[in-house]
């Protein structure tokens, strides 16, 4: 790895900075003293502003190091630290670090953290050089895992009393995300072209079969209905998008009512594809079936290379190849 050290990083709302002396009040005040902030993190509430002095003068007295990186992340609107987030264990070896962060309260469920830790993981593998960057998360703190995987990250594996924390020993849910992942990931955006700003969402409304079985055939479905034909199973939710009269893309999910749900037809027209209708399908379906309380939603796919695309939304590849399993947080 080539380090760099933590260097000044922007973003559309933040700035990843350096900590200084002067940060300590907002830091204290924002979220270093708050236990609900590290309920679920290896460190208590600094209980005093002298602990929270200290703990910045350590990381003050780190940044000579340039394996060393931890950010102040500064809200631009604000003009203060809203939380903090680090590259921490540095392994030339296997060229990994291990990432961790936090925020205040007041700025949860925001995509504060998300889109400073896409910055970083941008910078880490195009920049530093690393090969592979790990996080991890209890488990009883979903939204931890969503940042993760909206940072590109990819679910590998939950192990049982695997760490301890502020509520004791704890489970790990562990992400983990790849150079040659990132760069492909990168490779297939900078292949999409503009969205198209006439398309008209329309949800469990009656579509055409006819228009539905021609964008099967220009996607080339490739015969699983059978797989849907079961009677305990009914349509639940599906979704149209259209182009004017044209339709250029479809969802469909089954459930049994209860618990499950499958999101069985996801198709894009070719030459529409590339645009972000598949992502906003996907994602509009996700929050119908959460609305409707369905904690766990499978998809079945014929074609393997459609398997990176859904890892993208917190699905896992189960060990048939075909199906994969989100559950709903």
């Amino acid at each position: 790895m080539n380090h760099k050290g933590t260097v000044m990083l922007e973003t559309e709302r933040l700035i990843l900075r350096r900590f200084t002396p002067e940060d300590a009040e907002p830091m204290f005040r924002n979220w270093a003293n708050d236990p609900d902030v590290t309920m679920f993190l290896t460190w208590s509430p600094h209980g005093t502003i002298d602990n929270t002095r200290k703990v910045i003068g350590f990381w003050v007295s780190s940044y000579d190091e340039l394996s060393h990186y931890s950010w102040a992340i500064e809200l631009k609107s604000l003009g203060e630290p809203i939380g903090s987030i680090a590259a921490m264990k540095p392994n030339d070896k296997v060229s990994s670090v291990d990432m961790g962060y936090c925020i205040g309260k007041a700025w949860w469920g925001q995509g504060y953290v998300a889109e400073a830790l896409r910055t970083l993981v941008k910078f880490l593998f195009e920049d530093v050089g690393v090969n592979r960057i790990n996080a991890i998360h209890d488990p009883r703190n979903p939204k931890s895992g969503a940042v993760m995987r909206k940072a590109g990250f990819t679910f590998e594996a939950a192990k049982r009393q695997a760490g301890c924390n502020n509520q004791g020993i704890c489970d790990h849910c562990e992400y983990g995300y790849l150079a040659e992942d990132y760069f492909r990931d990168k490779k297939h955006m900078a292949g999409k072209q503009e969205p198209l700003s006439n398309l008209t969402y329309i949800e469990n409304q009656p579509t055409s079969a006819k228009a539905i079985a021609d964008l099967r055939k220009s996607v080339g479905w490739n015969g699983m209905e059978s797989y849907y034909n079961n009677p305990l199973m009914t349509s639940y939710c599906h979704i149209a998008c259209f182009d004017g009269e044209k339709l250029v893309g479809y969802v469909d999910s089954v459930s049994n009512g209860v618990t499950d749900a499958y999101i069985q037809d996801l198709m894009v027209s070719p030459e529409y594809q590339g645009r972000g209708i598949g992502t906003k399908l996907i994602n509009r379906v996700i929050a119908r079936l959460k609305e409707r309380n369905i904690y766990m939603i499978s998809v079945i796919y014929g074609d393997t290379e459609l398997a990176p695309f859904y890892k993208r939304f917190g699905f896992t590849q189960m060990l048939c190849g075909q199906m994969q399993t989100i559950e709903i947080e």
